[in-house]
């Protein structure tokens, strides 16, 4: 699955200034899924993930954060992975296509 849309939100917190807990990275992706029927053509189910905020394991933070290398990014996959399947099951729940 091709994610062109993801990426990194961060922050420097102000305990950065004395090295604790400087650098906070979370992944995001603006997910939305929606199911239509056909006859007459209606939208019947939709669904967003529901987003939670934590870290990137191993995530090496480079000098410039404006231009992160791809393999870093290609570390928020897995998480964007999950947040786009929670999206489809909502969806598709909500459409009734699947057991709630």
């Amino acid at each position: 699955m091709h994610f062109p849309g993801y990426g990194l939100f961060s922050r420097r917190t102000v305990l950065g200034s004395v090295n604790i807990r400087s650098h906070w990275a979370h992944p995001y992706a603006q997910i939305m899924v929606a199911v239509f029927q056909t006859r007459p053509v209606a939208r019947i189910g939709s669904g967003r993930p529901r987003l939670t905020q934590g870290h990137v394991d191993n995530f090496n933070w480079p000098a410039d954060i404006n231009n992160i290398p791809r393999p870093e990014l290609d570390k928020l996959r897995p998480r964007i992975q999950e947040y786009a399947d929670q999206a489809v099951s909502t969806a598709l729940r909500e459409a009734y296509l699947i057991a709630p």
